[in-house]
């Protein structure tokens, strides 16, 4: 139990750093493309940091813009790495598949939205495209792989089973 309460801790800790440069990293980029946009007359915005400046200081208004979507499908895909050591440091490798499955759903659900902004209101930044960013937003955090992880110790504490639950008993 103890182990297991570590393992929670350092993972919640991980996620929290991990959490908050993921953050900074857009914020700045955000400034940057901000800068960029509006000019440095215009700006109210604190200035970007000077690594995105070297980092990302000679590309586009635009491609910043569109830079963005790996970089959210990498910390997306950082977070689930890291959710997936989390289930097999704690012995919990029967979860995986809900964790999986979880993930996925939250991944269509946003890309379902974006799509449907884009047919019905003809544009990328529709008022579906802003729920989408909680979902993926929900991706880029430790809260799927801990719902899931509470959801398995409810169940084996009240010995729920896919048995019992789909009639089968």
């Amino acid at each position: 139990m103890k182990k297991t309460f570590l393992i929670l801790f350092l993972y919640v800790i991980l996620t929290s750093v991990l959490g908050y440069v993921r953050e900074k990293f857009f914020l700045d980029i955000n400034y940057l493309m901000y800068y960029k946009y509006y000019g440095a007359a215009k700006a109210w915005l604190p200035l970007p940091a000077e690594w995105a400046k070297t980092t990302f200081g000679n590309f586009s208004y635009e491609a910043l813009y569109f830079m963005k979507f790996p970089f959210t499908v990498f910390f997306s895909l950082l977070f689930y790495v890291l959710g997936i050591f989390f289930f097999i440091m704690t012995g919990k490798k029967k979860l995986i598949r809900y964790y999986n499955f979880f993930y996925l759903l939250l991944f269509l659900f946003a890309g379902i939205m974006v799509v449907a902004g884009v047919i019905y209101w003809s544009k990328w930044d529709s008022p579906l495209y802003y729920l989408s960013r909680k979902f993926v937003g929900l991706e880029q955090s430790p809260v799927p792989a801990l719902i899931i992880y509470i959801a398995g110790i409810l169940s084996e504490k009240f010995h729920w089973s896919s048995d019992k639950l789909e009639g089968n008993s």
